[in-house]
């Protein structure tokens, strides 16, 4: 085996070393698996734990545990923070009308234009797609 290849632990085949994943722990810089086997290895896992309904059922069950601690351990600092942003909304002070915010980002509404611009892009899709406009 050539330092430009590699062994599989999974497959058990030697295989390019560009066929691996990176993993910084190791002493070569690369995982252990193929690319191929570590997909159908994250295939397998992803498929069991979408369908294991027990395990939908701790993981909800466990954050939203969680969510209660976290909020116990939490509650006077985030009911500040709420109470801030509140007072914050409430206190905000409107755009004058004729401030530079309005001449800069604001543009007049010109229906006409808009509904030319859309018929235009209506069409455009229509002749993309084969379909009469």
């Amino acid at each position: 085996m050539k330092s430009t290849e590699k062994y599989c632990a999974k497959c058990l085949n030697v295989k390019p070393r560009s066929e691996y994943n990176k993993q910084h722990t190791t002493p070569d810089g690369l995982r252990n698996i193929c690319r191929t086997c570590q997909r159908k290895q994250n295939a397998a896992y992803r498929a069991k734990k979408l369908t294991d309904a027990a395990y939908q059922q701790r993981k909800r069950a466990k954050n939203k545990e969680y969510c209660r601690t976290y909020w116990a351990k939490n509650r006077a600092r985030l009911n500040e923070e709420r109470r801030v942003r509140r007072h914050e909304i409430a206190n905000r002070q409107p755009i004058p009308e004729n401030s530079q915010y309005i001449e800069r980002f604001v543009q007049p509404f010109d229906e006409a234009e808009w509904r030319a611009k859309a018929r235009r892009s209506h069409i455009k899709l229509a002749r993309k797609w084969g379909a009469t406009a």
